[in-house]
């Protein structure tokens, strides 16, 4: 089961790669880019299983087109934002920014015609076989290398959980929420290899990833701001604005908090 899901992540970041290739529109970038972490997740669990293990520089590969593609959201959602916002003067932000997606969306492009990811999969394959193959691993010990990846998972989440409650502390609220996302991609996988009912799970967690990522979206649009030396009058307008949004989504996170604790949970 584990090597069927592993090959349906790799199918899917080729298939999203081919759409990209095709049409580098945002949500194209979007949903490779989420395809690409779903795969660094679950070859990531690979390690468990020693016969199934991906070489580092397969990772470090994935781990770079994640990275490429999240620059170029960065600017997708900043241009949607600053767009949308209906403030005269934001012209020229939006310009450099596009001009600066444009860029980085032709690097991308070359650099996903290249063969780096077809080498990479190759090595996937290999992983795929030898898990599929493998008899060294029971069923009972992987249950139990499962278990024991999944609460060292959790322990950065439980260590972050009462540091996040104060507003000042966006560094640790940006590492839960990266804590969440590789805890909710292992539960995914964790569901599909063991058939357990995880929906409720997953989408406490998406709750969580949403309100995080829509306030680190407020910290990174806030930062564009001050490095694009705006008039004063539309600077204050637009932080002005960012504060009030913060504030709504601070409200959220903690109504959060109070109503959906996050506390350890384990479906096998």
């Amino acid at each position: 089961m584990l090597s069927a899901y592993v090959a349906e992540r790799w199918k899917l970041l080729l298939d999203e790669r081919q759409r990209v290739l095709r049409q580098p529109h945002p949500e194209a970038i979007h949903d490779l880019r989420v395809a690409s972490r779903r795969l660094r997740a679950v070859l990531d669990q690979l390690r468990l299983f020693q016969e199934a293990k991906v070489g580092g520089r397969v990772t470090r590969s994935i781990r770079r087109l994640t990275r490429r593609l999240g620059g170029i959201r960065d600017h997708d959602e900043a241009l949607q934002y600053f767009s949308g916002l209906g403030f005269s003067g934001l012209e020229p932000l939006c310009n450099r920014l596009q001009r600066r997606r444009e860029r980085e969306v032709a690097d991308l492009l070359h650099w996903l015609a290249k063969p780096s990811i077809d080498d990479a999969g190759r090595h996937v394959a290999v992983a795929i076989r030898g898990l599929a193959n493998s008899s060294d691993t029971s069923a009972e010990q992987a249950l139990a290398l499962l278990a024991e990846r999944s609460l060292q998972l959790y322990l950065p989440i439980a260590n972050l959980a009462p540091r996040v409650v104060l507003p000042e502390h966006d560094d640790d609220r940006h590492a839960l929420r990266i804590a969440l996302k590789k805890w909710r991609y292992f539960n995914e996988l964790l569901g599909r290899v063991t058939g357990a009912d995880t929906a409720v799970l997953l989408e406490q967690l998406r709750s969580y990833q949403t309100v995080l990522g829509r306030l680190n979206d407020l910290a990174v649009f806030e930062a564009l701001c001050a490095r694009a030396e705006l008039a004063e009058e539309l600077d204050d307008a637009v932080r002005q604005q960012i504060a009030r949004q913060r504030q709504e989504l601070d409200a959220d996170f903690l109504r959060l908090l109070a109503q959906q604790p996050l506390h350890y949970t384990l479906l096998l």
